[in-house]
This record gives structure tokens, C-alpha cells and sequence, in this order.
């Protein structure tokens, strides 16, 4: 089986890019006495959801962890405003369904709890944030935007070793069947996107495979 079919990070992944996740888990507690609204930016394949999730098990104070589907306003609306406390919402590029009238109810569900001190952190794409700011110009001065930086490459040879190895017998440090160079390269050609990264290696590993039978 090929080990780089789910482009979705594992729960065995999670020691990858352990100190970013530290840094910015320090950095959201900094920001948090001045900016109510987080915004955990980067593209399709950055790693966002990974990031937040992580940042959540990291975060030691009252905190709820929601996946954003189309109640996610009246969830909201229903739940008593604790301040301090942080509301992580995952998946919140799916407002891109929304339509207007549905995405403004929605901002000022987010602006109304960010004023009674509810911390919301959210993870999503440049053009979500954009929109939602259109809709809601008053979220712009509540704001804290940390983007998702690229994976570096030791952290990307670490992933793909965790990848090979779930198809080993027994676990190694060697990256065959491909070389060292080759993955620097597929690395550069990704940008670190991890997504993209695994997506590029999905081929190459078939190929590979079917090589050596």
C-alpha cells in the first residue's frame, strides 16, 4: 500500500514541526490580551488544521474546540460568553458556502462574543479573510494574523520517514526508494506544503515500487 495516499496528517505525525507549534502557541497567548480575533493563515495543504489543533492541546486555559459546519452561527449565538475564554473553530474556509446575509449573521456572532472577551482563533485562507473582513470591517481592529510558515525540510525528511516507515516491516532512517537530493527537490518544487509535498510522492513511490518487483 502506498504510504502517501492520505495527504492528511496522522496522529503519529505530531512530532513534526514541534517547535513551531510552540512558538506560535507562544505567540497566540501574547497576542491574546489585545487582539480577541486569531486568524491562523495559509493555503490549501498549509497544514492550518493541523497547526490549530495542535495549538489547542497546547493552550492551557478554558478553551472548546468546534468544527465549523452551516450552524456554526447559531452554535455560537447558544453558548454563554466566558471571558478568556478561546473558541477554536477548524474548517472555517467552508464559509465560503455562506452567502452574504449568512456570513454577516455570522461575523457579528464573532464580533459580539470578541467584545465580551471570548479569545476566537480560527484557521483559513487570505481570501476567506478578506471576505469576512468585507462583510465585517469592524473584525479588522480585533485581529492577530500568524501565518503558517512552509515546512522546512528537515521537518518535511522527518514526515516522509514517518510515511515509509508505516509501510515498513521495520522501521529505518533510510528515504528509499528515493535519494536525499530527489526529496530536496520535490520539497522546492512544493513550496513546504506538506499536502503538496505527499501529493508529489504519491506517483513516484507507485512508480518506484513497481520498479523493484
Amino acid at each position: 500500500m502506498n504510504p502517501f495516499n492520505n495527504i492528511v496528517p496522522q496522529a503519529d505525525e505530531l512530532l513534526v514541526n514541534e517547535d513551531l507549534i510552540r512558538e506560535m502557541s507562544e505567540r497566540i497567548r501574547e497576542h491574546i490580551a489585545s487582539k480577541r480575533l486569531i486568524i491562523v493563515e495559509g493555503e490549501y495543504g498549509s497544514g492550518k488544521t493541523h497547526f490549530l489543533t495542535r495549538l489547542y492541546s497546547r493552550l492551557k486555559t478554558k478553551k472548546e474546540l468546534l468544527d465549523f459546519t452551516d450552524v456554526t452561527t447559531k452554535v455560537l449565538e447558544a453558548k454563554v460568553l466566558v471571558k478568556n475564554k478561546s473558541v477554536f473553530i477548524k474548517n472555517f474556509d467552508l464559509s465560503v458556502g455562506f452567502n452574504d446575509e449568512q456570513l454577516t449573521a455570522l461575523s457579528e456572532v464573532l464580533l459580539k462574543s470578541i467584545n465580551a472577551g471570548v479569545i476566537i482563533v480560527i484557521g483559513a485562507r487570505k481570501a476567506t479573510v478578506r471576505r469576512l473582513f468585507k462583510i465585517n470591517p469592524l473584525l479588522m481592529s480585533k485581529h492577530q494574523r500568524i501565518k503558517v510558515p512552509p515546512l522546512p525540510f528537515d521537518d518535511a525528511k522527518k514526515l516522509v520517514l514517518l510515511r515509509l516507515n508505516s509501510a515498513r516491516k521495520e522501521p529505518v532512517s533510510d528515504l528509499s526508494p528515493f535519494t536525499e537530493k530527489e526529496l530536496r527537490m520535490i520539497w522546492k518544487k512544493s513550496n513546504g506544503n506538506p499536502r503538496l509535498l505527499l501529493l508529489l510522492l504519491m506517483p513516484l513511490y507507485d512508480q518506484r515500487m513497481m520498479l523493484s518487483d
